[in-house]
C-alpha cells in the first residue's frame, strides 16, 4: 500500500488533499442546502400554490435579474396578464394587481411597514422622512414637515415658481423655431423651483444648462433602483477601486452634501428667525408640541427633497409636452380653456394658479399623464404584519413582501378602457370611482408624496403657459422608442431626450 511521505514536498501534498477534500464538502453542504431550500420554496412554501414563474418560486435571483433589465415594470405587468391578480414573483414576495386591496397594504388605517429595503438610504445612520419605516416616528417626522408641503405654503411661494418658470419661457424664446430637449430644460427648471422654494437661492440651473448635482442624481436613481432590486451587489462591489464605479458610488453622498452646503448657506443669509414664509422656515421651526428637527436632521431632508422633487416632475412635464405634440387639436382646446378662464392675459407669463386650479381639460391632461406616465410606475414593497392576512384568495404569512405596481393598477382596462392610449376625456367630471381608487401616482395613505401640491402647481403652470405662447410639435429626431419607459426605479425615457420645437403664436 502506497504511503505519504513526511519531506517536504510530501507533506505540502497531504495539506493540500486536506483542503482539496474540506473544500469539496463545504460545496457539497452548500449544494445540499440550496437543494433542500428550493425543494421546500417549490413544494412545501406556504405560498406554493400561488402562481408565478416557475425559476421565481425557488430563487430571487429572477426578480433580481429584472432590475438590470430597465424593464422590470413592464415584465412584472405581463406576468398579471399571463398568471392572473396574484404572482409570486420570489420566494417570499407576492405582487397584486387588484385595485381593491389598495387601501389594504397603502391606506391611512394599513398596518403593513415598508421593507428593509428602505433602510439601504440611510447611509448615514440618520433616516428621512421617505426612509423612515416605523410608524410613530414616521407620523413625528410627518407631522414636522407636513406644514411646509401644504398648499397654502406653496401658494405663499408662487411668485418664485413663476419667475422660474419665466426664465424657461425666455429660454424658448431664444431658442424658438428650433428642436428644444425639453428633458433636459425641465430637470433644471423643476432644480431651479425646488431650490428657491427649500433653499433660499435658485441654483440658477437654468443659466448654466448644467450643475454638479444633475451628474449625481443620474447615478443616484441608477443607484437607488440597483440597491432595491439587487440589495447585495453594491456592498459586494464597494471595494472595486475604478474611478468611475466609485464616482457612481458617491453619488448620494453628494447630494446630501449639497443639502448640507445650501442649508449653512440659507442659515448666513437669513437666519433661524428671518419671518420668511418659505417652506424652509417652515422646517425650521417645526411643531408646537414636538422638539425641532436637528441641522443635520433638516440638511439630509433637503437632499430628500432635491431627488424626489425634480427629476420626478421634470420627467411627467416631458412626457405630457410629447403628448401634447403629437395631438394639435388637444392643444388648441387647452388653449381655447385656458383663454376663456384668463382674463386679460399677457403673453408669455405665468397664470396664476388660483385661474388654473379648477379648469376640466386642464385638470384631465395632468391626471391622465400622470396615469401613463408617472415617475414611480412599480411596486413600493410592504410587509405583511404580524399573524398575517387574507389578500385576496390567498392567506399570505407574516413578513412575506408584497406590492400593488401603479402601472398595472393605470393599465387595467376593465377600469380605463384603451389604457395604452392618452386620453384627458376619461378624467371628465373628475374620473369614476373606479379609477379614483385605482390611481397611485402619489401613493396612498399617511406615505403619500409630501410634494403633489408643488407637483401639480408646476404641472398646471408649465402646461398653461406653453400653450397659451405656443404651438407644440416634435423635433426631427424623434424616433418611435424614443420615449419608451425606461424603469430605473422611476420612469425614465429610453433616448434620454425629448426634442419639442416650439413656434409661437401669431398675435
Amino acid at each position: 500500500m502506497a504511503k505519504i511521505a513526511y519531506g517536504p514536498i510530501g507533506m505540502v501534498g497531504a495539506e493540500h488533499v486536506t483542503w482539496g477534500r474540506g473544500l469539496a464538502g463545504a460545496f457539497a453542504t452548500l449544494m445540499l442546502w440550496y437543494i433542500g431550500k428550493a425543494t421546500y420554496n417549490i413544494f412545501l412554501h406556504p405560498l406554493r400554490k400561488v402562481p408565478g414563474p416557475f425559476v421565481a418560486k425557488f430563487t430571487s435571483k429572477w426578480l433580481e435579474y429584472q432590475g438590470f433589465t430597465g424593464h422590470k415594470t413592464a415584465t412584472l405587468h405581463n406576468m398579471h396578464q399571463k398568471f392572473g391578480p396574484v404572482v409570486r414573483v420570489a420566494p417570499d414576495e407576492l405582487l397584486f394587481s387588484d385595485p381593491a386591496l389598495i387601501k389594504k397594504i397603502y391606506g391611512f388605517k394599513a398596518s403593513y411597514l415598508k421593507t428593509s429595503f428602505y433602510t439601504g438610504f440611510d447611509d448615514y445612520g440618520e433616516p428621512v422622512l421617505f426612509t423612515l419605516r416605523d410608524r410613530s416616528l414616521h407620523r413625528d417626522r410627518k407631522k414636522l414637515m407636513a406644514h411646509a408641503f401644504s398648499e397654502s405654503t406653496i401658494l405663499q411661494g408662487e411668485h418664485l415658481v413663476a419667475e422660474q418658470i419665466e426664465k424657461f419661457l425666455s429660454k424658448i424664446e431664444d431658442q424658438q423655431g428650433t428642436a428644444m430637449d425639453v428633458y433636459m430644460w425641465f430637470r433644471c427648471l423643476t432644480l431651479d423651483i425646488v431650490s428657491s422654494l427649500f433653499m433660499g437661492a435658485s441654483f440658477e440651473t437654468l443659466d448654466k444648462r448644467d450643475h454638479e448635482y444633475m451628474d449625481s442624481v443620474d447615478s443616484y436613481f441608477v443607484l437607488a433602483g440597483l440597491k432595491w432590486q439587487i440589495p447585495w451587489l453594491i456592498p459586494l462591489t464597494s471595494w472595486i477601486p475604478w474611478a468611475r464605479w466609485q464616482h457612481f458610488l458617491g453619488a448620494q453622498t453628494k447630494i446630501y452634501n449639497l443639502g448640507r452646503s445650501s442649508f449653512k448657506d440659507y442659515l448666513e443669509r437669513h437666519g433661524r428667525n428671518s419671518g420668511r414664509q418659505d417652506a424652509l422656515t417652515k422646517i425650521i421651526h417645526g411643531d408646537k408640541v414636538l422638539p425641532p428637527l436637528s441641522d443635520e436632521q433638516i440638511a439630509l431632508e433637503i437632499g430628500s427633497i432635491l431627488v424626489a422633487g425634480t427629476d420626478t416632475t421634470a420627467t411627467v412635464l416631458t412626457y405630457l409636452c410629447w403628448e401634447l405634440a403629437k395631438m394639435p387639436t388637444l392643444q388648441v382646446q387647452l388653449r381655447d380653456e385656458l383663454k376663456q378662464a384668463i382674463l386679460g392675459y399677457q403673453d408669455k407669463h405665468v397664470p396664476k394658479y388660483s385661474d388654473l386650479k379648477f379648469l376640466p381639460l386642464l385638470e384631465g391632461i395632468v391626471l391622465e399623464g400622470l396615469r401613463l406616465h408617472g415617475p414611480a410606475v412599480g411596486s413600493i414593497p410592504r410587509v405583511v404584519p404580524i399573524g398575517g392576512d387574507m389578500l385576496g384568495e390567498y392567506f399570505v404569512p407574516a413578513g412575506t413582501t408584497v406590492g400593488i405596481q401603479a402601472y398595472t393598477t393605470h393599465h387595467d382596462p376593465t377600469i380605463f378602457p384603451d389604457p395604452d392610449t392618452f386620453k384627458p376625456e376619461r378624467w371628465a367630471n373628475g374620473g369614476t370611482r373606479e379609477m379614483k381608487d385605482a390611481s397611485l401616482p402619489w401613493s396612498k395613505g399617511s406615505r403619500m408624496c409630501p410634494g403633489l401640491h408643488l407637483a401639480t402647481l408646476e404641472l398646471k403652470a408649465v402646461l398653461a403657459a406653453l400653450s397659451l405662447g405656443w404651438e407644440l410639435s416634435l423635433g426631427p429626431n424623434m424616433k418611435d422608442d424614443t420615449m419608451d419607459m425606461i424603469d430605473n426605479w422611476v420612469l425614465m425615457p429610453k433616448g434620454n431626450f425629448c426634442d419639442i420645437v416650439f413656434k409661437p403664436l401669431a398675435v
